[in-house]
């Protein structure tokens, strides 16, 4: 059972190597290629990663977890799989990375977590106007009208931004920097289901739509078919 627990958990992290070189965590590619092609248990995989970290400076704030466990965690996580109800598998969890630079810990953690979101709610707010704009032109009996979408667009941003509120980081890491600032990296994940039913209580409240209304329950299908799309 623990072989099998291990050979899941290599798995799941060389699998997520490509993640962490495309979000900043600054595996370049040869160290990339060198573990796939050397695969290794868990723990060492975790500590060759953290090992560079730490070689560049990063350290993690007092009271959270050592930067070895925050990969791991990470990876199990972005690798976690749901089915939805036509049986397509799809990522459970929406991640993103930033990093933010400022005076002190407590103001460059805020503006990361700031920007972690922002990215995700620009990407939510763009694609979800846009999937309504397509069902309105290529479907004659959608309930989905021009005042609608111009309704939704005029409130994206409450209605998204909102959702997002309470997501906390799953990587918290930081430096400090020569000149005495201090630079934060956050990687915030959101579970879809989670977002999903937000966005679509928001969307009902903010663009005042009845419960039993039809384009009702047309929206809140487009808004799940847009999140399992789009991460």
């Amino acid at each position: 059972m623990k072989k099998i627990f291990l050979i899941s958990l290599i798995s799941i992290l060389i699998s997520n190597i490509n993640i962490f070189a495309m979000s900043g965590w600054g595996i370049n590619r040869q160290t990339a290629e060198l573990l796939s092609s050397k695969p290794d248990d868990p723990v060492k995989l975790a500590k060759k990663q953290a090992k560079k970290l730490k070689k560049e400076g990063w350290e993690v704030p007092i009271g959270e977890r050592d930067i070895e466990t925050q990969i791991i965690l990470a990876a199990q996580m972005e690798n976690e799989m749901v089915t939805g109800t036509d049986g397509k598998q799809f990522s459970k969890y929406i991640a993103r990375t930033a990093r933010q630079t400022a005076g002190s810990h407590s103001a460059a953690y805020s503006a990361a977590i700031v920007n972690a979101r922002t990215q995700i709610a620009s990407e939510l707010k763009t694609k979800i106007s846009a999937k309504m704009t397509r069902t309105l032109e290529t479907k004659q009996t959608s309930r989905i009208d021009a005042s609608t979408v111009d309704a939704f667009n005029e409130k994206a941003e409450a209605i998204v931004d909102q959702t997002l509120q309470n997501s906390r980081p799953v990587i918290n890491i930081l430096r400090f920097l020569p000149n005495n600032n201090v630079e934060v990296q956050v990687r915030i994940l959101v579970e879809k289901a989670d977002v999903a039913e937000e966005i679509k209580n928001n969307m009902i409240h903010q663009l005042n739509l009845a419960n039993e209304d039809k384009s009702n329950v047309e929206l809140c299908g487009l808004v799940d078919d847009t999140i399992n799309e789009i991460f």
